[in-house]
């Protein structure tokens, strides 16, 4: 018998804690992180992966940046086994490491096949529900979109056979599609039915297994603008309704305490933004809060 799941997880940063509720990433519902490249979207995720496996629970890693070749998941778990009393053998048996291509094993992982046409510069998205795969992983047989066919995906099944899975970390959902989508108009509705179809099982999974899926973004800045927009536009806004963006601190902040000072904040559909806290990305400790309270913080 599989122990009570948690409504919560803490990432052990209050101040990120506060921007998702007080509490940490919740439960049953997927979560956002998106920002500038090298803010530490994948470190956030590590931090909480190394939380999750230290409370003896499961995490799924898909890694479609790779990211986490060579010896660098080694090198950051080892950042978290004092903070966190993380074991040897509890990131072994408790975190599973995926490496992702493309969008086309993406896919595949979810129970879906994409077929991508592009004619001059403009692209469209075919998406097939498979229950049947050849063993050159083309399509046999199909079904209806509906909740029917995510029975047949390979992280189904693997959440229907271990129970102790509480987290799956999708690192990032930029890398697959963005390179097979232009970002020019005419490109525009392909791109959204595209991500419309992974945010699908994404949001019914969560629900179906009471998981959380920790998703991380790419993000843009304006010139004109003091924040930074998740890649995907208001499309991604409108899949995922909780994602927190990750800002460098502002100039007296990190006058304080170092270029490594990090703003949160919790972008809400369609563009109200609130909730702002302040914390620092540590070397070779991870996101920690700051010494000082900031009550109040203007972006």
């Amino acid at each position: 018998m599989s122990k009570e799941r948690p409504a919560y997880v803490s990432t052990d940063c209050n101040s990120l804690d506060k921007i998702m509720g007080g509490k940490g990433v919740p439960i049953g519902v997927p979560v956002g992180f998106y920002g500038l490249r090298n803010i530490g979207k994948s470190i956030i995720s590590l931090q909480l992966t190394a939380k999750v496996a230290s409370m003896g629970y499961k995490v799924i890693y898909l890694d479609t940046e790779a990211f986490l070749e060579d010896d660098v998941f080694e090198r950051i778990m080892s950042w978290f086994k004092p903070r966190f009393e993380l074991t040897d053998e509890q990131i072994k048996e408790n975190i599973e490491v995926i490496s992702v291509r493309d969008i086309f094993q993406l896919g595949r992982l979810f129970g879906m096949q994409y077929e991508i046409v592009q004619d001059q510069n403009k692209v469209s998205c075919i998406v097939k529900y498979p229950r049947k795969w050849s063993k050159d992983n083309t399509v046999t047989k199909t079904t209806r979109m509906s909740e029917k066919w995510l029975e047949y995906s390979p992280i189904y099944k693997k959440l229907e056979e271990e129970e102790e899975i509480l987290v799956i970390v999708l690192d990032s959902i930029t890398v697959p599609y963005k390179s097979k989508f232009s970002p020019i108009p005419q490109n525009f509705p392909a791109r959204a039915f595209a991500l419309e179809s992974i945010w699908d099982p994404i949001l019914v999974l969560s629900k179906m297994f009471n998981i959380s899926f920790v998703v991380t973004n790419h993000g843009s800045k304006s010139p004109m603008s003091n924040y930074v927009t998740p890649w995907g536009g208001n499309d991604m806004l409108y899949f995922n309704k909780r994602w927190i963006g990750i800002l460098d601190g502002l100039k007296n902040q990190r006058e304080t305490y170092g270029e490594q000072v990090r703003r949160f904040y919790r972008h809400r559909w369609p563009a109200f933004m609130d909730d702002v806290g302040v914390g620092i990305l540590k070397k070779d400790t991870g996101y920690v809060d700051l010494t000082q309270d900031f009550t109040k913080v203007n972006l």
